[in-house]
């Protein structure tokens, strides 16, 4: 039995034109952060970092693997905290600046499988038993797949 509001088709579309408009405002909010980003202060790195490439160790900030020859980006941890994270930096006359970090849900913008699990009707679940799985791997899915396979199906033609 389904745990979930169940509605009419009309409820769902007036339920969805409401969510449209926040998703709406959501992207014009989002058009606005990478100014805001760009418009941070660049801070100068004095240190000397060592970064492990697929050519080893290197020191220095000339990866040739960024798309710009200015601007490079590499992976960050802050007080070397296990979190996933991204930092940018700019090279101008000489000078290697940092422009940016973000760290841990920061990034899930980059993985379009976090973006994909949110638009799941269970979003994310709080584990990874409450992600999606392939249709053979639900507990109702051994005894019959084509009972599976509707359902999807039903979902995919709404």
């Amino acid at each position: 039995m389904t745990e979930h509001k169940v509605g009419t088709r009309e409820e769902w579309l007036a339920a969805r034109v409401e969510l449209l408009e926040q998703e709406k405002e959501l992207t014009r909010r989002s058009d606005e952060l990478p100014r805001r980003r760009q418009d941070l202060p660049w801070v100068p790195v004095h240190k000397t970092y060592t970064f492990e490439t697929d050519q080893g160790s290197r020191t220095g900030y000339n990866f040739g693997s960024a798309r710009r020859a200015d601007a490079r980006l590499a992976p960050a941890t802050p007080d070397s905290e296990e979190l996933h994270g991204l930092s940018a930096f700019a090279l101008s006359d000489g000078v290697v600046y940092h422009t940016y970090s973000c760290y841990d849900r920061g990034t899930d913008v980059l993985h379009g499988t976090w973006q994909l699990l949110d638009r799941a009707p269970k979003g994310r679940g709080d584990s990874f038993e409450d992600w999606p799985r392939r249709h053979d791997e639900y507990e109702d899915a051994a005894a019959d797949t084509t009972v599976v396979m509707r359902k999807l199906l039903r979902i995919t033609a709404c």
